[in-house]
């Protein structure tokens, strides 16, 4: 097998590697959804359109003005404290001056007034504070009641549509590629150009990564791309361990090009299925994917002279 060869035959066990694992992740997600369906899923949140809407109602109503009221009592007990001390303070400072007690001894009552109504005035701000969260935490329940029970509403008059629809969209553009892709791998390992200890996605990436860029022309020997790949394993330059590739993607971008060039695509697929399923609408991401990846499927096999049958 020619160097050229060999590169094109890495690149598309590569390929197939990569989209294996999207697969397998995707699948997981569409499960995880259906089982969300069957079981009544807990909403996360609402919109401010339908808090809008929900404003309107009795419940919220009443929350409101259980506030309101609230803070006019507070404000009642506050006024009428401060109307008996002030009041007090006026009649005794009308009366020191009409007895002839020097007014200036009345300005003392002030430094007893004061700082009574500066308590006062602080006890009301820290009871409208704690009533206007009290207020706030009741509306927010009360909101995700509402949001949950119209859900419940939505996918209980369309609950039998909706599973059947995830359950037909996974088969026709997860399963059924995921198959061909496992098959059409099977049948390019069996030809035993890779040794068994390396048919993975992140040594196949490296060693692809090797070639393309023109580090090694080979698999085997001292030059070769098995010994540059435990070369850098124990040097630490490259990782062979999914999970923490996955959380230094943008670190190990530049020594480990391929693998993780994979995993973005992985992470933009996963990511564009998740919004478009949490709305129930088919993932037309989704769908032009499995689209290409069976068309690539094809020319891979006529490439390789394999063929690939899935029942």
């Amino acid at each position: 097998m020619t160097k050229e060869e060999l590169r094109e035959y890495l690149h598309d066990v590569y390929v197939l590697e990569g989209q294996l694992h999207t697969y397998h992740d995707t699948r997981n997600v569409y499960m995880e959804r259906i089982r969300q369906l069957e079981q009544r899923s807990i909403v996360s949140g609402y919109s401010e359109e339908q808090k809008k809407r929900w404003e309107g109602y009795s419940g919220y109503k009443e929350i409101v003005k259980e506030a309101e009221d609230s803070l006019k009592s507070c404000s009642r007990v506050n006024f009428t404290i401060l109307s008996i001390v002030w009041g007090i303070y006026i009649i005794c400072f009308i009366a020191g001056v009409l007895s002839g007690i020097h007014p200036y001894i009345c300005l003392l009552g002030l430094f007893i007034t004061i700082p009574i109504t500066r308590f006062l005035n602080k006890t009301r701000a820290e009871v409208s504070a704690k009533t206007n969260k009290e207020r706030d935490t009741k509306i927010q329940a009360y909101c995700m009641q509402l949001a949950q029970e119209e859900s419940d509403g939505f996918i209980k008059e369309n609950h039998p549509l909706m599973i059947q629809h995830l359950h037909d969209e996974c088969d026709n553009h997860i399963i059924i590629p995921q198959q061909k892709a496992e098959a059409l791998l099977k049948k390019l390992y069996d030809m035993n150009i890779i040794h068994p200890k390396y048919r993975e996605l992140l040594p196949i990436a490296q060693m692809y990564e090797y070639l393309d860029t023109g580090r090694c022309s080979e698999l085997e020997g001292p030059t070769g791309a098995y010994n540059l790949y435990e070369s850098e394993l124990r040097q630490n330059i490259i990782i062979n361990q999914l999970e923490r590739v996955i959380r230094n993607l943008q670190q190990l971008s530049k020594s480990m090009y391929y693998a993780t060039s994979a995993l973005w695509e992985h992470d933009r697929i996963l990511s564009q299925v998740s919004q478009q399923l949490q709305s129930i609408a088919s993932s037309n991401e989704l769908i032009q994917y499995s689209t290409n990846s069976i068309a690539e499927y094809a020319r891979i096999a006529q490439k390789h002279g394999v063929q690939v049958e899935v029942r």
